[in-house]
């Protein structure tokens, strides 16, 4: 849902010349985009990289022996003895498994880190003054309530850090609670 009803003309030095009744699409096509990239980018676990190293601890540092019948942990290749095979899915599962945790470690590490997509996501719906509803299933979904306090986004650069820098001093509401005040 796009808030912004109708376009304001600014002149050079940010005052208001006129208003057209046009909305402007760039702003809703602009956030989907966006949304769209967090989508591709926030995997958690990568097959790739899961393969990669079951590959490299499997066969390369030798662990398929270990699911051997009678396993000899000082010599690992033991030419014709047999593999178990219930043995053998449960150790290819848990070291799946184990992989897929440690990804997932450091994705939680990293965007403990840096911050979160979502959050920023949230603050560009905002100052785009672009609301979004998305649905996960029939009946539950979330929604972003992403009108900006100061009710316009197609602003010149100035006006906008201003009215950013207003929220930040508390002389405005925030953008947090402007919805249950």
């Amino acid at each position: 849902m796009d808030w912004e009803k109708s376009k304001i003309a600014y002149s050079a030095d940010g005052s208001k010349v006129g208003v057209a009744d046009t909305v402007v699409a760039w702003r809703s096509i602009f956030v989907a985009n966006e949304l769209n990239e967090i989508q591709v980018n926030m995997r958690k676990i990568y097959p790739e990289t899961t393969l990669i190293w079951f590959a490299f601890l499997w066969v390369g540092m030798g662990w398929q022996y270990i699911t051997q019948s009678n396993p000899d942990l000082q010599k690992f290749h033991i030419e014709y003895e047999q593999q178990n095979s219930f043995l053998k899915f449960f150790m290819v599962a848990l070291l799946m498994i184990c992989i897929a945790i440690c990804q997932l470690v450091v994705f939680w590490f990293f965007a403990y880190t840096k911050g979160s997509d979502t959050a920023s996501f949230v603050n560009f719906c905002t100052v785009a003054n672009v609301s979004v509803l998305f649905m996960e299933y029939h009946n539950y979904g979330y929604y972003i309530h992403g009108k900006a306090p100061w009710d316009e986004s197609d602003l010149p650069h100035a006006w906008l850090k201003k009215e950013l820098d207003s929220e930040a001093n508390a002389q405005r509401r925030s953008r947090k609670f402007s919805d249950q005040q």
